[in-house]
């Protein structure tokens, strides 16, 4: 029996590309950061002025834009780096683009979850959801504990790099 496969066969005489020398990975990054921060900037001002929504969804979704609009505006910090092909900025600034992006994703995953309770409670409540106090609430917590969280995990980084853990 012959297992080879054929479509495996690489020739490495010829050259490849590494993506950091694309052209167009910092187009890219500009086209989603600038889109990014328009989006979300219209949704803040959308969910702020219209009134049909029921006040704890809009304070969900609101936050949800603010977290995404904190993400999209690292984007413009990495457009340098990937035109350069290596980070060209200090490591607290490295750090600090890790800590905004992994609280925005955290964040944001916290408000949709808080969305999707604020649904589910007004199903089963005769379309009452979650009020506005409580959905303040677990936001405050949310932003507050996922900041102060991923701000552990950076000291118990450095102390397992100086070897103290």
């Amino acid at each position: 029996m012959n297992f080879s496969n054929e479509s495996l066969t690489t020739n490495a005489s010829t050259p490849v590309l590494s993506s950091a020398t694309t052209p167009q990975e910092p187009a890219v990054i500009i086209t989603v950061a600038v889109l990014s921060i328009i989006g979300n900037i219209l949704v803040v001002i959308v969910t702020t002025r219209r009134q049909t929504f029921p006040s704890s969804s809009r304070i969900f979704v609101s936050s949800m834009a603010c977290s995404d609009l904190l993400l999209g505006s690292i984007f413009s910090f990495l457009v340098a780096p990937a035109a350069a092909g290596e980070w060209v900025y200090s490591d607290t600034a490295e750090k600090a683009v890790a800590v905004i992006g992994l609280s925005s994703i955290t964040i944001t995953s916290s408000a949709l979850a808080g969305l999707n309770l604020d649904r589910y409670y007004a199903l089963m409540n005769d379309g009452v959801g979650i009020s506005g106090k409580k959905a303040r609430i677990y936001l405050i917590s949310a932003w507050t504990g996922t900041y102060a969280c991923t701000n552990r995990v950076d000291v118990v980084q450095q102390n397992i790099e100086m070897g103290i853990l």
